[in-house]
C-alpha cells in the first residue's frame, strides 16, 4: 500500500498532512465530521513530536485532496 497524504489548499497556504499507513478512512471519517460541523477540528502528531490543530473552519474553506505521498529517493 503507497504512503498517503491529505492535501489543504487554503487561501492561507498549503497544509500536508502524512497519514500512517491503514490509517485513510479514519482520517476521512474525521475530515467529514468536519465538514458536518460535527467535530471541531483534527489535531495531527508529527513525527518529530509536533503537535498541529487544523480547525474545521479551515477545512471547510479549502480545497482537500488525498494523493499518494511521494518518496524521493537520490542516488
Amino acid at each position: 500500500m503507497k504512503s498517503k497524504i491529505v492535501r489543504i489548499k487554503h487561501v492561507t497556504g498549503i497544509y500536508k498532512l502524512d497519514i500512517e499507513d491503514g490509517k485513510i478512512e479514519d482520517m476521512k471519517e474525521h475530515i467529514d465530521l468536519c465538514l458536518k460541523a460535527e467535530q471541531t477540528g483534527i489535531i495531527v502528531t508529527a513525527e518529530n513530536g509536533d503537535t498541529f490543530y487544523y480547525p474545521a473552519e479551515l477545512l471547510r474553506n479549502s480545497v482537500i485532496s488525498i494523493e499518494d505521498k511521494v518518496e524521493v529517493t537520490v542516488f
